[in-house]
């Protein structure tokens, strides 16, 4: 919920605040993706019974969702970086 607050609401006296927000969608997008691919390949310690076990269907459409914010999160954060400091040069 912060981090969606932190993404939705403009913070035009705290840019930093909005690349906290997107710097945690890359955290909340990559580490799910990659507890669930190891989950399913290697295994993980305590459940060994999902490896080889893709036919979740919403868990392996929830793959194509959180490689895409990932990727939405990573090219906003040079962009914000980029507006932070024309605002700091301007002032």
């Amino acid at each position: 919920m912060l981090t969606a607050v932190a993404l939705l609401c403009p913070w035009p006296t705290q840019p930093g605040l909005a690349a906290l927000g997107w710097a945690a969608g890359v955290l909340l997008g990559g580490g799910p993706f990659a507890a669930y691919v190891a989950s399913r390949t290697v295994g993980v310690p305590g459940d060994r019974a999902d490896i080889g076990n893709w036919g979740y269907w919403l868990s392996t459409v929830s793959l194509l969702a959180k490689p895409a914010l990932v990727l939405l999160t990573v090219r906003m954060l040079p962009a914000l970086r980029e507006r932070s400091s024309s605002a700091a040069s301007a002032a």
